[in-house]
């Protein structure tokens, strides 16, 4: 995979969230690749609320299922803020996704790299030129 052009043109800040340590390194190592400037993982909750009152953010990429949570209220945050919001999911695409929330993109584990970038590309291309 190549870098995206438009990433390495325009700094951006993604966050992920993962409950499986080891999935979510493989995810920072291909948005790397993909020449993202600022990764910031989260594996729970609490701690992707924590990161999302910290930090600014371009997008955010997250797993639904969280162990004990869904990613839901992360995601309803997020997207007031007018943050783009990536699902990752091993649910088959019938798993019903809150209807505020359906226009989110939804990618199926395991991951196509290919189809991250192009989502990601996107969401955030159609964010700056809001």
């Amino acid at each position: 995979m190549q870098p995206v052009e438009a990433f390495q043109n325009n700094p951006l800040s993604v966050l992920i969230v993962e409950d499986n340590s080891i999935l979510a390194f493989e995810l920072e190592k291909t948005l790397t690749v993909m020449g993202v400037s600022t990764i910031l993982t989260a594996g729970t909750q609490l701690s992707a609320f924590e990161v999302i009152q910290q930090t600014s953010l371009d997008a955010a990429i997250l797993d639904i299922n969280l162990g004990r949570d869904l990613s839901f209220d992360i995601a309803t945050s997020l997207v007031s803020q007018q943050i783009p919001v990536i699902f990752l999911s091993g649910y088959d695409q019938d798993f019903k996704i809150p209807e505020p929330l359906e226009s989110c993109v939804r990618l199926a584990k395991p991951l196509d790299p290919l189809k991250l970038s192009e989502s990601l590309q996107m969401l955030v291309n159609s964010r700056f030129m809001n």
